[in-house]
């Protein structure tokens, strides 16, 4: 796995995953449930950052039955799905809300707003994409956390009928970031993590994200002090982010 850039918690037998475990795949996406001799078996989870989670059965690797609800709760249904067609382009809130008044339009789904985009950026829906200097990555819009790869035939129509900045910032939430790192690397759900496995985690993440707020502590301090401490001690994530907070 270490060639694939995935990670596996859970049984192994002969050197296969077997039983109940957790798999998390390159771009974040996790499947916890059944494996066996290597491959997704029995009932299973696959959890996609930002977008929703799919629950199936599956046999020898292969999807029997499932389905998908995305992560506002709405659950998909083929045989009778009319959001956002050219029969009924509302979005899901505007159906449950309604639509607002004129000038107010929504330009996406949520009723907070939408997100701002810098120069050559990108609205995919679930995130922001930097079309001239990227790195053919989705990212998340208060984090800037990569959430998955663009698909080929994406970028050009990002480029044809998404918004694109500039129209502000952002407006990325450090906070939520470094939170984010501790809670998506807790596999076992524990609320700790190891020294060790937090500063291979720091090493790792984009440094230049943490310093867009220079209220919390940077990144180098932060590893110095880490690096002074026994690597086998461990971090509740209350302790990971006042770290953040108080090291000078």
């Amino acid at each position: 796995m270490e060639y694939t850039g995935s990670r596996f918690q859970g049984g192994l037998s002969s050197g296969r995953a077997d039983g109940e475990g957790t798999y998390i795949f390159p771009n974040g996406t996790r499947y916890v449930g059944g494996f066996k001799n290597g491959m997704f078996e029995g009932k299973g989870v696959m959890y996609i950052p930002n977008c929703g989670a799919y629950s199936a059965t599956w046999n020898e690797g292969k999807q029997v039955e499932g389905e998908y609800k995305f992560s506002d709760g709405l659950e998909y249904k083929a045989e009778e799905w009319d959001y956002c067609t050219t029969g009924d382009r509302r979005f899901k809130t505007e159906i449950e809300g309604g639509i607002r008044p004129a000038g107010q339009s929504q330009l996406t789904n949520s009723r907070d707003g939408d997100a701002k985009l810098e120069i050559n950026q990108a609205d995919a829906g679930d995130g922001y994409v930097d079309l001239r200097n990227g790195d053919g990555q989705v990212r998340n819009f208060k984090t800037g956390e990569p959430i998955r790869y663009v698909e080929a035939s994406e970028k050009k129509w990002l480029m044809e009928k998404c918004r694109i900045g500039p129209s502000g910032t952002v407006g990325k939430d450090v906070g939520l970031l470094l939170k984010s790192v501790f809670v998506s690397n807790d596999l076992d759900g524990a609320g700790q993590l190891t020294v060790g496995e937090l500063l291979d985690l720091l090493r790792e993440a984009d440094s230049s994200l943490i310093r867009t707020d220079t209220s919390f502590t940077d990144p180098d301090a932060v590893m110095k002090i880490m690096e002074g401490s026994n690597p086998e001690d461990v971090l509740s994530l209350d302790g990971w982010l006042e770290l953040w907070r108080t090291s000078a």
